[in-house]
């Protein structure tokens, strides 16, 4: 399996993304590989949160109501948060992408896949190499960011990859210091 599909499969099944408004338009944040600066994802342990040999979630639909505007500074990380996971895809940097998702993120992409899956993917991650400019996700627009009442956040991203536009629904959730990516639903309409 090349490190193209495992990338592929870290981002939300093949989820595209990002530039942003709130209130206000912004310039988008930047994902050249040199900026995927988070720290990397520690290798992980059986049984831990995310285990890549647990049995996988079941996946649920994403509640869009009801929901309130986010304020400008829930804006501004989310938008960063998604920029940065597009950063690291680009870059080639598996561990420091996951590091933007959350451990049930991590535990559904993961989850059931035998341990030849596994011992590629850590591999992939051990030596990450950027991806040809031909192939790297372009951010666009980070719209509509909001939170819903169990206190996620959701936002409208819409990204390019070779001049093709995908409209995506993210889910964030704050684990305490940081919003991380819980799930997306690609192809939404705007």
């Amino acid at each position: 399996m090349s490190w193209r599909l495992i990338a592929i499969v870290c981002l939300f099944g093949c989820s595209s993304w990002m530039t942003f408004t709130s209130a206000i338009a912004q310039d988008a944040p930047s994902v050249d590989p040199a900026a995927c600066t988070i720290a990397p994802t520690a290798p992980m342990i059986p049984s831990d949160p995310g285990d890549l040999n647990a049995i996988p979630p079941t996946p649920t639909p994403i509640a869009t109501e009801p929901t309130t505007p986010a304020d400008d500074e829930t804006v501004l990380a989310v938008t960063e948060r998604i920029a940065q996971s597009i950063a690291c895809q680009n870059a080639g940097d598996l561990a420091r992408m996951i590091s933007n998702f959350s451990p049930s993120w991590i535990a559904e992409r993961f989850s059931g896949y035998d341990l030849v899956f596994t011992q590629r993917f850590f591999e992939q991650a051990a030596n990450p190499q950027p991806v040809p400019e031909s192939d790297r996700i372009e951010l666009v627009l980070v719209t509509d960011v909001r939170i819903r009442t169990d206190d996620a956040a959701l936002a409208t991203v819409v990204t390019r990859y070779q001049g093709q536009e995908r409209t995506s629904l993210i889910v964030l959730v704050f684990d305490g210091t940081r919003w991380l990516i819980e799930t997306a639903q690609s192809d939404v309409t705007m």
